[in-house]
This record gives C-alpha cells, structure tokens and sequence, in this order.
C-alpha cells in the first residue's frame, strides 16, 4: 500500500515521478472496491480499465508539463458536470443524460492534471430531509477518509467550514 498523507504529498509524488498515476488509480480502485459496497459513496464508476488508460496517459506526460493536480482520481459531487458522465443530482430520471461538456469546475481540474473517475452520491435534488432537519452533506468526511482520495466539493467544504460549527 503506498502512503501519503495529504494532496499536497500525492500531488508532489506523482509529478515527480515517486508515484505512478497508474499505481496510484489501482489504489484508488481497490479501496473504492472495498468500502463502496457499504458506503455507496461513489456513483457512475468509470470502469477500472478505462481509468487505468488514462492513468497510463498521465504517466506519459513529461514532468515539466505536469499540473499541481496531474493524475489524481478525482470523483466529484453529482451536482458539477464532467463531461462523459450524467449530471443527476440524485434524480434517477437523469441517469442517461451524459454530459458533453465539462462545467467549469471540471474544466480547470483537468487542465490540472486531475482524472475523472466518477460522481460522489448526492441525495435526490441534492437535499436529504430527515428529523434532523435538511442535510447537504451526507457523511463526506468520513467517506473520503475510507477512500483516501480526494472528493472535491466535500474537501473545499470541510476547508472552510468546522463539521463541529454545523448544528
């Protein structure tokens, strides 16, 4: 198992050479393999052979050219459209609306270097009422903690927000 222990680290490691964006995408898929059955955290999976292509193109990029994101798996929340996925926001009609165009979110990802490998699960609507009240959030923490890899939308909401600060 390889180890690093923030973005920063797998980033440098994998521009660098340390790590291969190959080794890294089967990590990747051996723990989504793992823990997705329970946590159904991950949604539209890109299939671990298609992924493992584009880990493999990542590799054959020249150093100097690499971005800050250059082959991470990336899965995003299925809110933000990534082109050759569906956007449902958990509405199930939506399943077979393959986007064609990354938003811009995605857009400046992958010119990063990052790779798409799937959607974080979202609850339908994009909202979850329970006796609790409404919930966007849905247990990120935890799931990128199972995963080790880097869910965005959930890492830029636990940069600026303290889960302890939510009531």
């Amino acid at each position: 198992m390889m180890n690093w222990n923030s973005a920063l680290a797998l980033s440098t490691a994998l521009r660098d050479g340390t790590f291969s964006a190959v080794d890294v995408m089967n990590e990747t898929y051996d723990r989504i393999e793992k823990h997705n059955p329970q946590l159904n955290a991950i949604v539209n999976l890109l299939p671990r052979e298609e992924a493992l292509k584009l880990a493999h193109a990542a590799d054959q990029i020249e150093p100097s050219e690499r971005g800050d994101l250059h082959g991470i798996p990336m899965a995003v929340k299925d809110l933000n459209d990534v082109a050759g996925f569906p956007t449902t926001a958990g509405y199930i009609p939506y399943k077979d609306q393959i986007i064609e165009k990354d938003g811009p979110m995605a857009a400046r990802l992958r010119q990063a270097g990052a790779l798409f490998i799937g959607k974080t699960n979202t609850p339908s609507i994009a909202c979850n009422l329970s006796k609790e009240g409404i919930s966007f959030l849905h247990g990120a923490h935890q799931v990128a903690q199972k995963f080790k890899t880097y869910i965005l939308s959930e890492l830029i909401f636990f940069k600026f927000i303290s889960p302890s600060s939510i009531s």
